[in-house]
């Protein structure tokens, strides 16, 4: 048998997935007949009893791989939980529409063995980072995108935004999106922005729901950074949302910069894959059914 072309496979699994045990098995057994160590990471150690366990922390630095099983939710919190631009993460979908996650678990036994034998594709996708005074200093990293919106109450949230040294002036929406160019197929696709290519430096600015029709998305590069300050009133609140998983409260008068990360991350797709073709399929273009959300 030949030399696989990833010698230390990391798995994470999706915890509440009915159907993870099954798929981590079956992955399980065609890494173990390639002659690959398989890594288990955290309480996925579980699913997988055979596989040597890992802490989450030290994963990326013992796999040359690490497979998600689970959704496009479970692939981005394992991006921003690794965050090494050095160890590609190759997704299983258990989920629905799954741009990310885009491996079909009936194609494991297919699509498995080719990667292992170096045929596959590698996009390197960026990273934004989110900053505030409430982090007291500490990053928070997002895949897809951070939004900021108000946690009490059902009125338009009011917004000072800036691009740079620009000021863009005061906004008033449902809320405001900040999305890469991975997730301007997520949130900011459902608020009417743009489809941005991966390959493109590039960050999508989308107001959600915004009271005034000029309000139209705005792309910039991504070596801007984009300046948001929820202007609040007495009793109301605002948050920051990253990747619609990790949230915190932002305080009266505060600014939150959003800006491209240092770091990335590596996504790897098996010889079957092309970007507009996941495109069409999932989004029915052309005739094609897609899932129900």
């Amino acid at each position: 048998m030949k030399t696989p072309a990833f010698h230390h496979i990391g798995l994470i699994a999706k915890d509440d997935a009915a159907s993870v045990t099954g798929v981590i098995h079956e992955i399980v057994a065609i890494l173990t007949q390639a002659r690959c160590e398989v890594l288990a990471g955290g309480p996925t150690t579980r699913f997988a009893p055979t596989a040597r366990p890992v802490a989450m922390p030290d994963l990326p630095r013992q796999a040359d791989l690490i497979i998600v099983v689970g959704g496009d939710g479970s692939l981005l919190a394992a991006a921003r939980s690794t965050g090494w631009p050095k160890t590609p993460l190759l997704g299983v979908n258990l989920g629905r529409l799954g741009f990310l996650a885009d491996l079909s678990p009936t194609e494991l036994n297919k699509e498995l063995p080719e990667i292992l034998a170096g045929r596959y594709g590698i996009e390197h996708r960026m990273l934004l980072r989110a900053d505030s005074p409430d982090l007291d200093g500490n990053d928070a990293l997002a895949l897809n995108d951070v939004v900021v919106k108000r946690i009490n109450g059902g009125h338009l949230l009011e917004l000072e935004l800036m691009i740079g040294a620009i000021q863009l002036g005061r906004t008033r929406a449902d809320g405001l999106i900040v999305a890469s160019p991975t997730g301007s197929t997520a949130y900011a696709l459902s608020a009417g922005g743009p489809i941005v290519h991966p390959n493109l430096e590039a960050l999508a600015i989308v107001h959600i729901s915004p009271h005034s029709l000029g309000e139209r998305p705005i792309m910039v590069g991504a070596d801007q950074t984009v300046h948001i300050r929820p202007v609040l009133n007495a009793g109301e609140r605002a948050e920051a949302l990253l990747d619609g998983q990790l949230r915190f409260e932002l305080k009266p008068g505060k600014t939150l910069t959003v800006q491209r990360s240092k770091n990335s991350v590596q996504l790897l797709h098996p010889p079957s894959y092309e970007y507009f073709s996941n495109l069409r399929k999932k989004l029915g273009w052309g005739g094609w059914r897609t899932p129900s959300c």
